[in-house]
C-alpha cells in the first residue's frame, strides 16, 4: 500500500473507530447486541433489558453493583492493551458476567489473536475459583470483513452435536470458559443497501445500516424504522455527524474503492465461471457416460446372447438355459430360441 492511499484509510477508519466507539454504548443499540448474542440476556424483553442497562447511557458512576462500565487500559505483563468498551454484570456476585464490545473497521489485525489477548487481559483481573471464574464475552463488530464472510456471525466456543434436537451445544466445562463472538457487518464502505435490507437478522441489518458510510441519513432512518429499531435524539446526531464527515472521507478515497470493486467483481466472475465450467462439465460428462454405458451394456448383451445360442446348439432345453440366465424370464429365452432356429436354418441353406 502507497503511504498516501495508507495515510487516508487510516484516517477513515480511526474516524469510523471512534463515531463507532461512541454509538455502540447507546443504549438501543447496546440492548440490541447483548439481547441477539448473550444468552443472559435473550429472556429480558425490550423494556426490561433497556431498562437494566440505562444508567450506562447517563454515566453514571457506582450506581449499582449490577452494571457498571469497566476500565479499557489493561495489562498483560507489562504489556498495556486498551479495549473499545467492557461491561461488568452482577458484579460482587459469586460469578460475574463480563461483555468486552470492540469494533474492528480494518482487516489489518488478527482478531483470533487479538481476542486470546483480550480474554487474557480482562480474566487476569477478574477473579479464580476452583472449577469457577467470571464468565466473559467478547464480542468483535466487524464493519469490513471480507466479502464472502460479509452477514455471518460465527461463534469460536467449540461445542458437541446434539442429533436429537438438531443443534450445537456447548460442553459441560466450555460453557464457562470465555465466548469469541464475530458479527460480521456488511462491509461500510461499500453500496450493500439491498443486501441490508433483505437481511433476515436484525442484528446485522440494523448495525450495517448505522455504521454504512454509503447510505444517507434519511435512508437510514427508513431502514431502521422498517426494522422496528428505535433511537433517541442523541444517537441521530451522532450519525449525523458521521454521515458528514464519512461523505468527505469517502469521496476522497473512491479511486481505493474502485480497486476494491474491480477486484470483488473479478472474485464473483471467477466464481460464477467455475459453476458455469462445472454444470457444462457435468451435461458433457453426463452424455459420455450414456453413450459409454450404452455401449458396455450392449457388449455386455451380445456376449450374453452369444452364450445363449451355444447352450442352444449343445442341446439345452429352455428350462435349463433359463437356470443359466436367471435374469432372463421364460417368454425372452423362447423368443431367443425362435432367434436361434431361424439363424441356424439360414446357415444350413447357405
Amino acid at each position: 500500500m502507497k503511504p498516501k492511499k495508507q495515510g487516508q484509510e487510516q484516517a477513515m477508519f480511526n474516524y469510523l473507530d471512534a463515531n463507532a466507539k461512541k454509538i455502540i454504548k447507546n443504549v438501543d443499540v447496546l440492548s440490541l447486541i447483548l439481547g441477539s448474542l448473550v444468552e443472559d440476556f435473550k429472556e429480558m424483553d425490550e423494556g426490561q433489558l433497556k431498562a437494566y442497562l440505562a444508567p450506562i447511557q447517563n454515566n453514571v458512576k457506582n450506581f449499582s453493583p449490577q452494571v457498571q462500565m469497566q476500565s479499557t487500559e489493561l495489562f498483560i505483563g507489562k504489556n498495556k492493551c486498551i479495549l473499545d468498551t467492557l461491561f461488568a454484570f452482577n458484579k460482587g456476585k459469586q460469578r460475574a458476567l463480563l461483555v468486552d464490545i470492540e469494533m474492528q473497521s480494518t482487516n489489518d489485525y488478527y482478531m483470533e489473536l487479538r481476542n486470546v489477548q483480550y480474554c487474557t487481559a480482562v480474566l487476569a483481573q477478574s477473579r479464580f475459583k476452583k472449577n469457577r471464574m467470571d464468565k466473559l464475552f467478547v464480542i468483535w463488530i466487524n464493519m469490513a470483513p471480507p466479502h464472502k464472510d460479509e452477514g455471518i456471525i460465527m461463534v469460536s466456543a467449540q461445542a458437541r452435536f446434539d442429533p436429537q434436537h438438531q443443534k450445537y451445544v456447548k460442553r459441560r466445562g466450555l460453557r464457562k470458559c470465555p465466548t469469541s463472538i464475530i458479527v460480521n457487518l456488511y462491509d461500510i464502505r461499500k453500496p450493500r443497501i439491498d443486501a441490508i435490507k433483505s437481511e433476515k437478522l436484525d442484528l446485522i441489518a440494523v448495525l450495517s445500516t448505522i455504521f454504512s458510510v454509503t447510505i444517507d441519513y434519511k435512508e437510514k432512518d427508513a431502514i431502521l424504522k422498517a426494522r422496528g429499531f428505535h433511537y433517541d435524539e442523541k444517537m441521530r446526531k451522532e450519525m449525523e455527524n458521521m454521515e458528514s464527515w464519512s461523505r468527505y472521507i469517502f469521496n476522497s478515497m473512491k479511486p481505493m474503492m474502485l480497486e476494491d470493486a474491480e477486484k470483488e467483481v473479478r472474485e464473483q466472475a471467477w466464481a460464477e465461471g467455475m459453476a458455469e465450467g462445472r454444470e457444462k462439465g457435468r451435461k458433457v460428462g453426463l452424455k459420455e457416460g450414456r453413450a459409454e454405458g450404452r455401449k458396455e451394456g450392449y457388449d455386455v448383451g451380445v456376449e450374453e446372447m452369444s452364450e445363449i445360442y451355444v447352450s442352444f446348439a449343445n442341446g439345452k432345453s429352455d428350462e435349463e438355459v433359463l437356470e443359466a440366465f436367471p435374469k432372463l424370464t421364460l417368454a425372452k429365452v423362447e423368443k431367443q430360441r425362435q432367434k436361434f432356429e431361424k439363424l441356424k436354418i439360414k446357415l444350413n441353406r447357405g
